[in-house]
């Protein structure tokens, strides 16, 4: 045994390199430090390369031991590797691979560790040495570059011992292995862009190494460079699931799991790097008591959401018959999808491309059972953005699953099976809520960036939605300054937020508005705005100035009067729209100037009469708050349950909305008339959840107002809020049971009053 020392520590690979570099024999066998060989390895692995001449490669199996815990055999373990033996070696033995699978399979996972490894140090002198410009993985490299030429044997025994240690190169430097291999891999899909199958395993090997890396940052806490690395893979390889696991490391920011792993802590999988099938001795026993603390952690909660979920996706699409419409709405979503895809088009589409757009990016041209699913998708992941962020905040466990189920119910989850916005402006509404409360409580620079975005694309779902943020976050300012004040730290902070809140989803629809000017010469976000706005100017039509539009409106507006049903109910129907065909034959006009003349007539009718404006905005505004029936109709008999179990929550929601909307009207018209009367009062882990609330509250009520105030004002047009308005209610639930327990906030409100 000869001992060769580097004057200064240079790594690993140097040390390779060197100990090859004064090799004198034939074969070549690497042992690393903390690995054994079995005392039969080196005669064995001989054998098997004689009796496979075409191979002058081999390596046996290994296991895996951290301390008195010793794993399976590794190779098994593996996803393709130990395909290729379920296939070939079923029963133990030899297998000769060749070099083209072995190739194939490496560039997806690496099944050889140095210390199993034996080769002629011919080879070498073939392919060269290794990398030294890398300090961990040089083995992965090394072999990528032997496995375009060589042909490699597989003897299906362990005869080594790979020992876990927590100073291994490959934990040291897992991040810059890992990173080294993806550019690897990078260069490879990019040299060989004729070998399909090359290319397509350079992809998978790129996507799995995505996933180890969000693993290790999600392991340390870093979940920015979690989502990074998955974004970073989604880029490259065009895999959904790596956009799925980048939202959720995104979202663990403001979603606090309970029972999350802290920082440093590593998993059970990773503590003992092998799975659990090989825990050994008492393995069960030990992964029960695992189980039994983790449920005591508090993970049981968010298992009994997953499961409501589960259980929700499954039972749904099979009791819908298919993606419903309802009325005309849904053939100009599609309509207008047809319409994005023939850009440049030369008038402006129906209606705004939010919701369009989630049509074609899900290739839902026809829609089919497939759409009901994925709405439902999007219905459950705000549920749990808004089940996480209460979570977060401390509501008990049981007010979290009571959420859950709400949100599993039929009326609730109806509007899955239409092809409408609800579901899409749900999701959006909730995604824009989240960093919007995070913001306001951390000041969190990428969560008013966040924010910003989706509420810029919730108004192009819904232009009414581009206000709703400004109603919103004034709302949560105003109470947040009656009860504690702003601070010289906070004024910046805040302004930037409401003016990001109001500009942000306006500036949106106005550079909508100005393709659409490009484009069509119709500066608006869709025509269809201006008949919205006749639907509130309805009863105002005998006072239009223009003698051919009053003639023709009143008309057919007294048409549809004639019909014996309610004026309210009538008032909801497009007279405008009726009349449209008449009005241009008899003036002229082009569609696109009719709708131009309609919304200015509509405006000018609103400013001469604006207290049978408001006459109608409230009688809109109660029919829509206290609605008489579930806004759709989807599931064939089940919907005969539909109205008895919506309503009950409804009449429900409601009531507490009243009562959150009277507390917090009373805290702002007593910071009015007697300012500071309340400021410190409450205490100071309280503010989350009343922001929480006061931003909730004000998202659900401006919603209903807009949808009452420039549109029809149905049902359908505030379902979407029902989560929010659930949101704030059990919240301040939370926050009632909370000041019974202690007292002190009665106390001193009562105090507070009395003097």
């Amino acid at each position: 045994m000869r001992l060769l020392r580097h004057p200064v520590n240079r790594g690993v690979t140097a040390a390779h390199n060197t100990g090859l570099a004064a090799a004198r024999d034939e074969f070549i066998g690497f042992l690393d430090s903390g690995d054994e060989w079995k005392p039969d390895k080196l005669t064995k692995q001989l054998d098997v390369m004689r009796r496979a001449p075409t191979a002058p490669l081999a390596f046996p199996g290994l296991v895996w031991r951290r301390g008195d815990v010793e794993a399976g055999s590794f190779a098994r373990t593996l996803s393709v590797f130990s395909k290729l033996l379920h296939q070939h070696l079923p029963t133990g033995g030899h297998l000769v691979i060749p070099q083209r699978t072995m190739y194939l399979c490496l560039l997806q996972e690496l099944p050889v560790k140095p210390s199993t490894l034996m080769l002629p140090a011919q080879i070498l002198r073939s392919v060269g040495r290794f990398d030294e410009r890398l300090r961990s993985g040089e083995d992965w490299e090394f072999l990528i570059r032997v496995a375009r030429r060589f042909d490699f044997a597989y003897l299906d025994e362990p005869l080594t011992v790979v020992h876990v240690l927590d100073d291994a190169t490959h934990f040291r430097y897992c991040i810059e292995d890992k990173e080294n291999f993806i550019r690897l891999l990078r260069q490879v899909r990019n040299s060989d862009k004729g070998d399909r199958e090359v290319r397509a395993a350079a992809r998978r090997g790129v996507i799995s190494l995505c996933k180890h890396l969000h693993w290790h940052y999600m392991a340390s806490g870093d979940r920015r460079h979690a989502a990074v690395s998955c974004l970073r893979g989604l880029v490259e390889t065009a895999r959904p699931r790596l956009l799925a696991r980048a939202v959720r490391a995104a979202a663990s920011e403001f979603i606090a799991l309970p029972g999350r792993r802290t920082p440093g802590r590593k998993s059970l999988t990773e503590e003992m790097d092998f799975g659990m099938h090989t825990l050994g001795p008492g393995g069960t026993e030990r992964f029960r008591e695992r189980l039994r603390a983790t449920l005591r952690a508090g993970w049981l909660i968010p298992l009994l959401c997953l499961t409501v979920t589960l259980a929700a996706m499954f039972f749904y699409p099979l009791v819908s018959e298919c993606a419903l419409y309802l009325q005309y709405d849904s053939h100009e979503y599609l309509q207008t999808a047809r319409h994005i895809l023939a850009w440049p088009w030369s008038s402006p589409p129906t209606r705004t491309p939010g919701y369009p757009l989630l049509l074609i990016l899900s290739g839902q041209a026809t829609p089919t059972r497939t759409l009901v699913v994925l709405q439902l998708l999007l219905h459950f992941w705000a549920t749990w953005l808004l089940a996480g962020l209460l979570q977060r905040l401390g509501v008990r466990p049981g007010l979290i699953v009571l959420f859950c189920l709400l949100a599993a119910l039929p009326p609730y989850v109806q509007s899955a099976a239409h092809v409408l916005t609800e579901v899409s402006a749900e999701f959006t509404v909730a995604g824009g809520s989240v960093p919007t409360l995070r913001y306001l409580i951390s000041g969190s620079t990428s969560s008013l960036i966040s924010a910003a975005l989706v509420w810029s694309y919730s108004g192009l779902i819904r232009p009414a939605n581009a206000l709703v943020p400004s109603f919103a976050i004034l709302l949560a300012l105003g109470v947040e300054r009656a009860l504690w004040g702003i601070s010289s730290s906070r004024p910046a902070r805040l302004r930037l937020l409401a003016l990001t809140g109001a500009v942000a989803p306006v500036c949106a629809l106005l550079l909508y508005s100005a393709v659409n000017w490009v484009c069509c010469g119709y500066f608006g976000p869709t025509p269809r705005t201006a008949y919205h706005l006749s639907t509130r100017v309805v009863e105002s039509f005998d006072d239009i100035p223009d003698p051919v539009f009053r003639s023709i409106l009143t008309a057919t507006r007294n048409r549809l009067y004639a019909g014996g049903a309610n004026r309210s109910l009538h008032r909801r129907y497009w007279a405008a729209s009726f009349a449209e065909g008449r009005i241009l034959k008899a003036t002229g006009l082009t569609p696109l100037e009719f709708s131009r003349r309609l919304r200015a007539i509509s405006l000018e009718l609103i400013v001469d009469h604006p207290l049978q404006y408001l006459r109608v905005v409230a009688d809109a505004a109660f029919t829509i708050v206290l609605p008489y029936r579930a806004p759709h109709n989807s599931y064939g008999h089940l919907d005969r349950f539909a109205p008895p179990i919506w309503f009950v929550p409804h009449l429900a929601l409601m009531a507490g909305l009243a009562v959150i909307g009277l507390l917090l009207g009373a805290v702002l018209l007593a910071d009015i008339l007697f300012p500071g009367l309340l400021r410190g009062r409450l205490a100071a882990p309280a503010r989350a959840s009343v922001l929480g609330v006061s931003l909730a509250l004000g998202i659900f009520t401006s919603v209903a107002f807009l949808s009452c105030a420039l549109d029809i004002g149905e049902p359908r047009q505030r379902s979407f809020v029902d989560r929010v308005g659930w949101w704030a209610c059990l919240c301040a639930i939370e926050a009632w049971l909370r000041f019974r327990r202690r007292g002190d906030f009665t106390h001193d409100i009562g105090a507070t009053f009395s003097n």
